[in-house]
Formats: C-alpha cells, sequence, structure tokens
C-alpha cells in the first residue's frame, strides 16, 4: 500500500499526469486567444504530450512554449489555411439552411457537410504531425491523408475527438469548466492511438525530421 500512495506510485502518477493536462489546458485556451494562434497552440499541446506528460519527463510548461517557438511556422499556416476553409464551410452551410434551394440545396448541403467532415479528419492529423515532424505545410497535408486513409479505424476516433475538442473551444464561454479538462485530455488520447500508428513511418526515415526530445 505504501508504494501505491509513494511519488513514483501509480497514485501519484496518474493525478501528476491530471495536474499536467489542467496546466496544459489553460495554457493551449490562453495561446488560442488571437484564434489565428489555435494551430500553432494545438501543435505545442501535441507535443508536450508526446515529449513530457507521456513519457514522464521534462518540464510541462517550458515544453509546452518550447513547442510554440519550433512550430510558429507550420502551426500558423495550418491554422490559418483551416480556419478559413472552415469559415468558408460554415457559412455555406448557413447559406443553404436558411433559403429555400429544394433539392439543389440539399445536394450542397450534404456536399458541404462531408466536405466539413474531411477538414475536421484532416485537422486530427495535421497538428499532431506539425508539432512531431519537421516538414513543408504540403507534406504535412499528404502525411495526413496518408496516414487517416491506410487507418480508417483510428480515423473514425480521431474525428470524434476532434470534433469534441473543436466544439469545447466553440462552447468555453458558455461552459468555462471545459478550459481545466477537454483539450488536455483530447489530445493525450489522440497522441495515445497516433505514436502507435507513427511507427512504421519511422521506421522507414521519418525519425530524420522528427522533433527533438526535450
Amino acid at each position: 500500500m505504501k508504494e501505491f500512495f509513494s511519488i513514483e506510485g501509480p497514485f501519484m502518477q496518474f493525478f501528476a499526469k491530471l495536474w499536467d493536462m489542467i496546466i496544459l489546458s489553460i495554457l493551449f485556451c490562453v495561446c488560442c486567444i488571437p484564434i489565428v494562434t489555435f494551430g500553432v497552440s494545438y501543435s505545442a499541446l501535441y507535443y508536450t504530450m508526446v515529449k513530457a506528460v507521456i513519457p514522464g519527463e521534462g518540464h510541462t510548461i517550458r515544453t509546452f512554449f518550447k513547442g510554440l517557438r519550433q512550430n510558429i511556422k507550420q502551426g500558423l499556416g495550418l491554422g490559418i489555411l483551416f480556419e478559413a476553409i472552415l469559415v468558408v464551410l460554415f457559412f455555406s452551410l448557413y447559406v443553404v439552411f436558411i433559403n429555400d434551394l429544394g433539392l439543389l440545396g440539399r445536394f450542397f448541403g450534404i456536399a458541404f457537410v462531408i466536405s466539413l467532415i474531411l477538414v475536421m479528419t484532416l485537422m486530427a492529423y495535421a497538428f499532431p504531425l506539425a508539432g512531431r515532424f519537421h516538414n513543408s505545410i504540403g507534406e504535412i497535408l499528404a502525411n495526413s491523408l496518408l496516414i487517416a486513409v491506410g487507418s480508417w479505424k483510428e480515423t473514425v476516433s480521431m474525428f470524434i475527438l476532434e470534433a469534441v475538442l473543436l466544439a469545447s473551444m466553440a462552447f468555453v464561454l458558455f461552459v468555462p469548466f471545459i478550459v481545466l479538462f477537454v483539450p488536455g485530455v483530447v489530445v493525450w488520447m489522440q497522441a495515445k492511438m497516433l505514436e502507435v500508428l507513427l511507427i512504421p513511418y519511422m521506421r522507414e526515415g521519418g525519425e530524420d525530421n522528427e522533433t527533438e526530445t526535450v
């Protein structure tokens, strides 16, 4: 029983990781306030999960800000790209739903919903890959699509988690406690799945572009 409650025991390790997730969730939400920094913050959050939280090594806050600095170019580019696409899709859906366009409206409505699902699926992979590897934006998008198609079962889970993350950010003002848990827990779950999927890609040479360890 003593070992269970010791600093190295599972009880204390659990609460240590939970505390890290709370800190990271708050940092993530604060850094997302400018909106255009969503991608950078997302990539840094994933980077910190992989490099510090999951292995239980390194300083969480320091690692997060290190991830921000490393991914500023990729994260900003991806973030602005995806945000622009999402704005267009949501606006298009709004226009379709408020106007009675008949069969044509239903066709475009379905097309926009499918496009939204595809974009959110790519986001679920692209931002973590930006935090994990040094690649161009084009390479990140191509690799995201490749992994998503090749691991479709995991992709369903990744999409659901992405939807939860985006919904939590949209409603954070109405349900403030979301700030404490949702981003950290969601990205932790994504990391646990995605890191397994990345093993064969790293064996094929992906390690050359891997972000440095803490």
